[in-house]
Order: structure tokens, then sequence, then C-alpha cells
């Protein structure tokens, strides 16, 4: 995809994001959730917003054809 988008000046790139709490999920599973993560805590969707305003960005404009994981390890 990056050589197709690549040639009319787009960037590919993707987040990986890792568990996000939802409505649904119990505090049991919560908690095994988080302890699989090496910074023994939850993702928030503020902890994935930062990379999606990077590729946003024309700072991102030489990125291209990135796995982004934003999963605390």
């Amino acid at each position: 995809m990056t050589a197709e988008f690549g040639e009319h000046g787009m960037t590919v790139n993707y987040i990986s994001q890792g568990q996000i709490p939802l409505d649904n999920i119990n505090a049991d599973q919560v908690e095994t959730f988080r302890n699989m993560i090496p910074l023994q805590r939850i993702g928030l969707s503020q902890d994935v917003k930062g990379t999606a305003v990077l590729l946003a960005s024309d700072a991102a404009a030489w990125i291209t054809g990135q796995e982004f994981r934003v999963d605390g390890g």
C-alpha cells in the first residue's frame, strides 16, 4: 500500500493499540489484562491519542509503512 499510495503523496501507517476497557468487561477481566501488561495498567483512549495526533500531523510526513504499537509494552 505504501508504494501504491506513496506515489500520490499519501502515507500509510497504523496504530495497534493495547487493551482499552469497554463497558462490558468485568473487574476480573480487567485484572487479568492488567497483569499481562508490563506497565501494569489498562490503557486509556488518551494513551493512543498522542500517536494518532502525530500521524495526522505534518511531523509524520516522512513516516510511512509503520505499525505503532501503543500497548503498554
